[in-house]
């Protein structure tokens, strides 16, 4: 199973550089490696933000995208695909409706109010520095639909209630 999966990766980097237009006007063409979707390391949304300017930065011609993006996906993330597009084949379709299937299967909105909760709630933990911890409550309250400035009201009084150690 691992050689079959090692093999499919290896299958699937060949299809991104074959698919690759090379600009010969230029002689510095940047060759990026793109790292497939790792859903343990990522959420998707940052998947699809890399895999965006990837497209960008390698040229892409638009009507190849939708194959690269194919060829992009873990083993298990195009099953996942093909089951949410069946009966119709996930190459045959535009990069827009093979991102929205997995978009709306992989990151369902989520509600407001347990949001506010986890946002509320959130401790610092023992060894964390006030980097990390502010990083992640600007992650948590990506959910919590708080305005830019509510957003900085908020983050001040939990660091204020929660005395936030440097």
């Amino acid at each position: 199973m691992k050689q079959q999966i090692t093999e499919l990766l290896r299958q699937n980097q060949e299809l991104i550089r074959a698919l690759q237009i090379r600009d010969h006007s230029s002689s510095h063409k940047v060759t990026v490696q793109f790292e497939k979707f790792d859903e343990e390391n990522e959420n998707f949304d940052s998947f699809i933000e890399r895999f965006e300017t990837y497209l960008d930065v390698q040229k892409v011609p638009i009507a190849n995208r939708a194959k690269v993006f194919v060829s992009s996906l873990s083993a298990k993330l195009y099953q996942l695909l093909k089951n949410l597009l069946a009966p119709d084949i996930p190459s045959d379709q535009t990069l827009d409706k093979l991102k929205d299937a997995l978009k709306k299967h992989l990151t369902p909105k989520p509600l407001i109010v347990p949001s506010r909760h986890k946002f509320l709630n959130r401790k610092q933990n023992e060894g964390e520095g006030i980097s990390t911890y502010i990083a992640e409550f600007r992650a948590l309250a990506m959910n919590c639909d708080y305005d830019k400035d509510m957003l900085n009201i908020m983050l001040r009084d939990v660091f204020i209630c929660k005395r936030v150690v440097g």
